[in-house]
């Protein structure tokens, strides 16, 4: 889906891609720029060992070759995305983003699924999590609520924000927030006790925000805790207390991505926040959690590491990922973002798809279209020909890739790659079946595991 949006919004790409069929893994960086009604063309290729990636800092080759590109043709106004090929392994955790240090452009990492919904509107209201184990650097609820507070109060619609914290720091949080007059509301639930039979997780964290979540709607959930990365493993998490009535355990508790996915789509969140606290026991480990997230979400996915950002991002940040942003959109290299490009390009009002885009190549939608099984209607959004019509495409790559891994010609990572294209085509028919209400078997041509 990630290719699909690129060639839909016309974006500047840089695509990466791990080969680890190699005895020593590498890395391929191309950028890729995509104009409306062409093909996408490739500016440049180049290829790193996998190991130049484990380093604090990226390659400055990689540096290098992206600036040179980006001052002979991206515009002022550009955005440089950043799209992780699956399968990418520990590419999730390197930080992309520290390109805008050289760039002065924003760096913003695309997602591999569809937009689903519109930012909310009306009222928002956000859960914040705030929590660490005692074994980990302690991270002051009272400091963290006013900055969280401070940061939306720039928001100009009604905010009313929820902060779960340690039993023992709620009474803090409350009297810290009323000496001072918010332009929002906010409230800070009484810890209701742990559930007995844990009716919705294990994790005592993720029962609460489930529980309350069943009278208040919650559109966005904050994490502000520490990452942690198993030496042992290599699986990251977000780490907080062992519960919130044991402020000062010793004892942690552990979200991975899956459960924290789950968390958001239980409760049906819009979008989630991962902010990383000064001291944070592993900023990788919250990182690949935030990446494993949000290029699996239709909504945005934030993570503000406050080493690196500035006073104002969170707030700039917000604003961003719920489509409101009246600023221009600045570089900011402690800001992580998967956002869905319509977000960003269409400033402060959510973006319908565009409605010319149908007619990039006009003498191919109507056979397209009758290639993926669909009946054309002459109401249908221009999306849908897009889509189809990009299906249709890969269909031809497919075809190509599955004679190679039929004539045993394709090593483990093109078959790989046939399977995901395989998959994706799959659900694009799927999708637009359901929107037409058609059970036609298309073209899927699919290959057998």
């Amino acid at each position: 889906m990630a290719l699909f949006l690129a060639r839909y919004w016309s974006l500047g790409v840089l695509r990466v891609h791990l080969d680890d069929s190699k005895l020593i893994p590498e890395v391929i960086c191309r950028v890729i720029v995509n104009r409306e009604g062409q093909a996408e063309s490739e500016v440049w290729r180049e290829i790193f060992k996998l190991e130049e990636f484990t380093q604090p800092s990226l390659p400055a080759r990689l540096i290098d070759r992206v600036r040179s590109w980006c001052d002979s043709d991206a515009q002022e106004e550009s955005v440089l995305w950043v799209h992780l090929v699956k399968p990418y392994g520990e590419l999730g955790a390197v930080p992309w983003e520290h390109l805008q240090n050289t760039l002065k452009i924003p760096v913003l990492r695309l997602p591999d699924v569809l937009p689903k919904e519109p930012p909310p509107e009306g009222r928002l209201d956000i859960a914040c999590c705030i929590s660490a184990p005692a074994v980990k650097e302690s991270i002051d609820p009272v400091q963290w609520a006013l900055a969280v507070s401070t940061a939306l109060e720039a928001m100009y619609r009604e905010v009313n924000i929820h902060f779960f914290v340690h039993e023992d720091a709620q009474e803090n949080v409350r009297d810290a927030l009323s000496g001072k007059s918010w332009p929002h509301t906010w409230h800070v639930p009484q810890w209701p006790g742990e559930s007995q039979d844990h009716i919705f997780d294990s994790n005592p964290w993720i029962d609460w925000l489930t529980r309350a979540s069943k009278t208040q709607n919650f559109d966005l959930i904050h994490f502000v805790c520490h990452g942690f990365r198993s030496q042992r493993t290599g699986r990251s998490m977000l780490s907080l207390a062992g519960s919130p009535a044991e402020g000062g355990d010793s004892h942690a508790s552990h979200l991975n991505s899956t459960k924290t996915l789950r968390l958001l789509d239980t409760v049906g969140a819009y979008g989630a926040v991962f902010s990383s606290p000064q001291g944070n026991y592993s900023v990788e480990g919250m990182r690949m959690v935030a990446d494993a997230v949000g290029v699996r979400r239709s909504g945005p996915v934030m993570m503000h590491d406050t080493n690196l950002a500035t006073d104002y991002a969170l707030g700039l940040g917000y604003e961003l990922i719920l489509g409101k942003h009246e600023r221009p959109l600045e570089p900011n290299s402690g800001l992580l973002f998967y956002v869905q490009p319509e977000i960003v390009l269409q400033g402060n009002s959510y973006a319908p798809p565009r409605e010319d885009l149908g007619a990039a190549f006009p003498e191919r939608e109507e056979a397209t279209i009758r290639a993926a099984g669909i009946e054309k209607n002459e109401t249908d959004p221009a999306w849908e020909a897009v889509l189809a019509r990009f299906a249709n495409e890969k269909q031809f790559e497919l075809d190509q890739l599955m004679k190679m891994v039929s004539s045993k010609n394709a090593d483990s990572n093109r078959s790989a790659y046939a399977r995901g294209i395989e998959s994706a085509l799959s659900d694009i028919r799927e999708l637009l079946k359901e929107r037409h209400g058609n059970a036609g078997s298309g073209n899927n041509n699919l290959m057998s595991e």
